[in-house]
């Protein structure tokens, strides 16, 4: 409050925020910060500081109206929303090309602002930046899907290649892969039920096929993107590009020995394909529904010969 009066006495129409410890429902719930953090906050703090939220937790997936109301009954103002659902600086090797989603158009009555934490790539947050403008504007109907599909084709021309225009299917099939934190989009949902089809089936010609025509369409895309006229956009999607390219080779010749035997790959071996440290350390646990954590089971899943783990 004393910093507050400060400022305002050097700039009277300041604007002045403030984060909490707690500054979500989870670290709430879990007294962050100390019991009654919040209700000491709503109380004493001076009424013209803004209060920062993120939502139910610190990447939301949906942030609803009654949830802002019952966090405005605590804080005794409007909370500011800092909003998330687009960073992506907690996992570098994601990105979030997807619409701003999960929020109805009713919260905007219901908090003092409204702000993005996007992608940390700036070429990248083209899409999540103007379907929130569109969000907050009220100028349109408001469609999540159909906000993205416009963005989209907007975004388009960023894309052309050495070789000519991007088509805008291939595009949204290429965006729906890299789509938001909690899901993919349509196109890139679609491919995950072909390839796990793929793989848990016996796998007739027609799911290979299936599998194939959408994976082939993909990773033509992924190869142009090297070709990219647009320079700052390719060295910000490049590494993204490579990992699902990697993938989408790997399936594709476990999707040509169905049949057949063990899939094989002169490409992908153990230790230079999938490895590194965060990896191997990714695979010692499997994350539960609930969001727990177990033991795989396994600890030569670490990729440590079992000699060296006894020792």
């Amino acid at each position: 409050n004393a910093v507050f009066r400060w400022t305002r006495e050097q700039q009277p129409d300041a604007r002045f925020l403030f984060c909490p410890t707690p500054y979500c429902g989870r670290m709430a719930a879990a007294e962050v910060g100390g019991a009654g953090y919040l209700e000491t906050v709503g109380r004493e703090l001076d009424a013209a500081i803004d209060v920062f939220w993120t939502g139910p937790d610190i990447v939301s997936r949906e942030i609803s109206v009654e949830h802002v109301r019952g966090v405005r009954a605590v804080l005794r103002r409007r909370p500011t929303i800092w909003d998330n659902l687009h960073a992506n600086d907690y996992d570098g090797a994601r990105c979030f090309c997807g619409p701003y989603a999960g929020r109805p158009r009713e919260l905007l009555d219901e908090v003092a602002g409204l702000l993005s934490n996007p992608n940390v790539e700036l070429p990248l947050n083209y899409v999540p930046l103007r379907t929130l403008a569109w969000f907050v504007d009220g100028q349109r109907a408001w469609d999540e899907r159909d906000a993205y599909l416009s963005a989209m084709e907007e975004w388009r021309p960023s894309f052309d290649t050495i070789r000519g225009a991007t088509t805008l299917a291939n595009l949204v099939q290429f965006g729906d892969c890299f789509y938001l934190p909690w899901y993919e989009g349509d196109e890139g949902e679609a491919l995950i039920r072909s390839a796990a089809r793929l793989v848990d089936t016996a796998a007739p010609s027609d799911v290979a096929a299936e599998y194939l025509d959408r994976s082939g369409r993909l990773r033509a895309f992924c190869a142009a993107v090297t070709e990219l006229c647009d320079r700052p956009l390719f060295h910000a999607i490049n590494r993204r590009v490579w990992a699902l390219r990697e993938e989408l080779d790997l399936m594709d010749r476990f999707a040509g020995h169905v049949g057949l035997g063990p899939t094989t790959s002169d490409f992908h071996l153990p230790g230079t394909y999938r490895g590194g440290i965060v990896a191997r350390l990714q695979r010692l646990l499997v994350q539960m529904p609930d969001g727990t954590f177990e033991a795989a089971g396994d600890a030569s899943a670490s990729g440590v010969p079992a000699d060296r783990i006894r020792a």
